[in-house]
């Protein structure tokens, strides 16, 4: 094979390179590669299309041009045929037999989001492309594989106490009123009963049709914005009053969902058009990057215009360090790793790190075994990696389980809807005209970051922790309305909230003889508080009391009545020893100075 130019190789991406010489599409001479053309400006980009455009058979329809014969390409280029020779060649290949063997035709979109096109073409014109005469004069700077982006499920809510916001600002709560999000997955299932009302506008970018092709758009925005009309308001999303903008960039291939990264690009442009607050990307590359690539960069311009961007870290934790592919390693989207019921750090969590400086993933949030809506067409999937009990027979048609990175992302963009409603709740209108100014995604990431929970764990595991959303909204919202703690008793939330911070530090009086009740509050109780019982009317006169939060908790957690009520009792009975010690905790006395 000849020798590649110096500038051949730096305009080809190494990746790409490696695989044409060395990997995929090295046995074949007649591979065709769907591939992107970064390009230094965006008028370098716009005078190649547009010359493209003259020759395409067909009139480009929404920047995408169909049967455009390789020899039009070639023409409106004006690659010289000594130069398409040598790179035939450099291919190590006969002439006649490449030009034979491929199909003649491909099909070309402009990505004007990022000063790119995506393309098909056969190896040799790769080469031709990445000649010095031919990159210099179109600005070609780099070359890359237009990968293909798979979603990430493996196969809560109340977790990291969402509710709690839906009580401040005096009662009256976040929901996630006025806010726009931008779902970009598999679709969704547009008749669910959660998303009534909810879907401003959905567009397809597969050619598939629009519709849920494996049911995983559906729970991952119902997870954010879903309403719980199907059960009765029981399994609601985290901004359940948000809006939905569903772009379909997965279609159905091998059994789970996959495209090509230029159509998740093209679905970001169109997201950032229709002016959304903010975009989650439940997908993903299982390649290791660097942030360099195409859609990372999309990513990237995305947060720039003051957009928040929620990306799934991946779900490759099983095969160790540095598993975080694109888009979630871009550097300034919210990449977020997943934990379970318990709070450690899932198993198939994907880790960092990535080649840069930066740290990633950003933040872990719930993401084992999450219930949200459950597409038309597809099947009921009980709990597969904790103990949670399974759904009653009624709601097995509405919900399901699904755990990944990919059911922790829609739960952080959530919880950014949220914060961003409380930011926005004086001089809204104002202030979002304003956010590419003010730099309000950066702003967003920053105040989630700093409030997040450290778990202990690594920080390429972990990233700063698990995200605790109260305190991330007052981080951005220092000036928010909080609520006083009730006179009748606590809450559920602000119970899960007093036992999650809970630590001998924090605790007046802790003593050593206190750390086991801490610990023991910190597991096995929390996690029956949880998804089982309520605290109730507290008073001088009395110690708080335990009832059961469904009158179907039998069934849910399948223990006995008899069982339940000792459970209670015994809870009741820690509660009050908590109180007791907290309340009667005496101070050390401050030592007096002395003078000498």
């Amino acid at each position: 094979m000849a020798k590649k130019t110096e500038i051949q190789e730096s305009v080809i991406d190494k990746e790409l390179l490696d695989e044409l010489e060395f990997g995929a599409y090295e046995v074949s001479d007649s591979a065709e590669v769907d591939v992107i053309l970064n390009f230094e400006s965006a008028e370098k980009m716009k005078a190649l299309f547009d010359k493209l455009t003259e020759k395409a058979a067909k009139e480009a329809t929404e920047d995408t041009l169909t049967e455009l014969s390789y020899d039009d390409l070639v023409d409106a280029m004006e690659i010289e045929e000594v130069v398409l020779e040598k790179s035939i060649t450099e291919v190590g290949v006969d002439v006649n037999a490449a030009k034979s063997k491929t199909s003649g035709k491909t099909d070309a979109a402009a990505l004007s989001f990022v000063d790119s096109v995506s393309i098909r073409l056969p190896k040799f014109l790769i080469y031709s492309m990445a000649e010095p005469e031919i990159a210099k004069k179109y600005g070609i700077k780099k070359i890359e594989e237009d990968q293909e982006m798979e979603e990430f499920v493996e196969d809560s809510v109340k977790q990291i106490d969402v509710v709690a916001l839906r009580e401040l600002d005096g009662g009256e709560g976040y929901t996630g009123k006025e806010i726009k999000v931008a779902v970009i997955d598999t679709g969704v299932d547009v008749a669910h009963r959660d998303l009534e009302g909810k879907i401003v506008e959905t567009k397809d970018f597969t050619g598939d049709g629009f519709g849920d092709a494996t049911g995983h758009g559906t729970h991952v925005a119902t997870t954010i914005l879903g309403s719980g009309a199907a059960s009765d308001g029981r399994f609601k999303g985290v901004a359940f009053d948000a809006k939905l903008y569903a772009g379909k960039v997965l279609y159905m291939k091998d059994g789970r969902g996959r495209g090509k990264g230029s159509w998740i690009v093209r679905a970001i442009d169109w997201a950032v058009n229709n002016g959304v607050d903010v975009i989650n990307l439940s997908l993903g590359s299982k390649k290791p990057k660097n942030g360099g690539d195409t859609l990372s960069l999309a990513v990237n311009r995305a947060v720039d215009e003051g957009i928040v961007v929620c990306v799934a870290a991946g779900n490759s934790g099983r095969a160790g360090n540095g598993t975080i592919g694109a888009p979630g390693a871009a550097e300034r989207a919210i990449t977020v790793g997943a934990v379970d019921p318990e709070n450690a750090i899932a198993v198939f969590s994907s880790q960092g790190p990535v080649e840069t400086e930066y740290l990633k993933p950003d933040i872990v949030a719930p993401g084992v075994d999450i219930v949200a809506g459950l597409a038309a067409g597809f099947s009921y999937k009980g709990p597969s990696h904790t103990n949670k009990p399974d759904l009653a027979e009624e709601l097995k048609e509405s919900y399901t389980h699904k755990s990944g990175t990919s059911m922790a992302t829609p739960i952080c963009a959530g919880v950014c809807a949220l914060m961003l409603e409380a930011y926005y709740k004086e001089d809204g209108e104002s202030r979002r005209e304003k956010r590419k100014e003010y730099e309000l995604s950066t702003k967003v990431k920053e105040a989630l970051l700093k409030t997040a929970r450290d778990l202990g764990e690594d920080e390429y595991k972990q990233g700063k922790g698990l995200i605790r959303p109260v305190d991330a909204t007052r981080a951005l919202v220092p000036d928010m309305k909080l609520p006083e703690v009730s006179k009748e008793g606590y809450t559920n939330e602000q119970l899960l909230e007093m036992l999650n911070d809970l630590s001998a530090d924090k605790l007046d009086g802790a003593t050593p003889e206190n750390v086991p009740l801490l610990n023991y509050l910190r597991t096995d109780l929390v996690q029956l508080i949880r998804y089982m019982v309520v605290l109730r009317k507290r008073d001088r006169e009395s110690r708080s009391r335990v009832e059961p939060l469904w009158e179907d908790y039998n069934q849910l957690l399948g223990v006995s009545k008899r069982d339940m009520q000792a459970r209670v009792a015994e809870l009741e009975g820690r509660i009050a020893e908590l109180e007791k010690s907290s309340t009667k905790a005496k101070r050390k006395p401050a030592k007096r100075k002395t003078s000498k």
